[in-house]
């Protein structure tokens, strides 16, 4: 599509072209309520690393109602930046600064450091509304908007350098500490130096989003989500309840919008973000543990049972078995006899290590994707990685986006560029998210 971003492929399209056999309405059902409540650590990954994934999906993909994908499918920070300080669109979510440099304005009245820029009814001011769904993505977009601004006034870079910077350094995280910890260095590894078998866009125009990794092998991350986390010196054991999610508490939700209250804080001092990516900080005998969920077919109470409406599906594991059926997915059973005939070989789980006590028959060799990925990583990874079929398509798909994307650092045109601002912390360009977390705060 051509638009702000340069000319990138903007559809969803799926990797192999097979649709599963019908499941029934009963069989999901019955599926979906064997996949949780359960809280159970993964102490390979911090909790933060749940909640950055869920700000780098919403970086790629953003299905609109023509069914599009109104995100550019490239690590290129559009739900931060948007259109740009000149825009009409985003204008108003900058400040000119010296040498007409332009920063982001940040804060609420009661919080001026600590939250994001909110209109009169609270509703933060930001390309991509998703990125204030809770308060953790929240405060992860405000420590990129910090970051580009530290660059701008402290270390003096122009905008637009520093806006490279700071998407460099954010794909950075991607590959090198985000993809790392969730399919493991050897995979990640392998796809580099073996080449992509089954996502093969080469250049930018054709670029596209595969289905599956939307709609069912990225969701992973909804079993990571943990009942209790320490958000600060404040609420160190605190209950994720749904209203950290939908309305902070704390904060007063007005027409919608809500705020994030100095006492709710999580980008700053006191080492408050920092405990979501180094949990070794914590206090054990007064903190929660802040790691991730383990990535396996049990969903945490607070998302197992939704607080929706009346009258909507309350339960997430069904609405996402749904949601893979209605997108006309492949089995798990399809995908890998295509896949395995393009220089690929992964295992099928068998019918026993597919199945747990009380799963419907016909799922057992007819098995949704999403359902799974969570299941070959619970068997085989023991829930602390995702699992081979998992990680192909999540890998080459992250990979994939990276490696064609002409505003990427690995990018032929810039893999040998110099970074217009490194942290003294980064070599060989790798960058980890306590890296910036550190940074920002200091």
């Amino acid at each position: 599509m051509e638009n702000s971003h340069g000319s990138v492929g903007n559809d969803f399209r799926k990797l192999v072209d097979k649709v599963a056999p019908r499941i029934s309405d009963e069989a999901l059902l019955q599926l979906s309520q064997l996949m949780g409540p359960a809280d159970e650590g993964n102490p390979a990954i911090p909790a933060g690393y749940t909640y950055f994934g869920q700000f780098v999906d919403h970086d790629i993909t953003f299905t609109a109602q023509d069914g599009v994908n109104a995100r550019t499918p490239i690590f290129d920070l559009d739900s931060l930046y948007g259109d740009g300080p000149n825009s009409v669109k985003h204008g108003h979510i900058y400040e000119a600064v010296q040498n007409e440099n332009f920063i982001f304005k940040i804060g609420n009245p009661g919080n001026a450091d600590g939250d994001l820029l909110r209109n009169e009814n609270f509703v933060a001011q930001i390309p991509d509304p998703r990125n204030d769904e809770n308060i953790i993505v929240a405060s992860i977009q405000l420590l990129f908007q910090k970051f580009h601004n530290k660059l701008v006034q402290e270390e003096g870079l122009s905008f637009d350098n520093a806006k490279i910077a700071v998407t460099w350094h954010y794909q950075s995280i991607v590959l090198n500490d985000f993809l790392v910890r969730i399919i493991g260095q050897n995979r990640v590894d392998r796809i580099l130096q073996n080449g992509r078998k089954i996502y093969l866009p080469q250049t930018e125009d054709d670029v596209f989003m595969p289905t599956e990794f939307a709609g069912a092998c990225y969701r992973f991350g909804h079993s990571m989500v943990r009942e209790r986390y320490s958000f600060n010196d404040f609420f160190n054991d605190t209950r994720t309840h749904p209203n950290i999610f939908f309305g902070f508490p704390g904060g007063r939700p007005v027409q919608g919008g809500h705020q994030i209250t100095e006492i709710w804080t999580l980008q700053g001092a006191d080492k408050t973000l920092e405990r979501f990516f180094d949990p070794s900080i914590l206090n054990q005998d007064i903190d929660a543990d802040n790691f991730s969920g383990k990535m396996d077919i049990k969903l945490p109470p607070v998302l197992f049972n939704l607080e929706v409406p009346t009258g909507e599906n309350n339960i997430l594991a069904h609405r996402n078995l749904l949601s893979g059926r209605a997108l006309s997915l492949s089995s798990a059973q399809q995908f890998l006899e295509e896949i395995n005939g393009l220089g690929v070989h992964i295992d099928l789980l068998s019918p026993d290590e597919i199945s747990v006590e009380g799963i419907p028959p016909e799922i057992v060799d007819n098995t949704p994707l999403w359902y799974y990925t969570l299941r070959e990583a619970e068997v085989k990874e023991s829930g602390h990685v995702l699992g081979e079929l998992g990680s192909i398509v999540v890998g080459e798909t992250i990979i994939g986006l990276l490696q064609v994307s002409s505003k990427s650092f690995i990018h032929p045109d810039n893999e040998n560029s110099n970074w217009p601002f490194t942290l003294s912390e980064v070599t060989n360009k790798k960058v980890s998210m306590l890296d910036v977390v550190k940074y920002v705060s200091n």
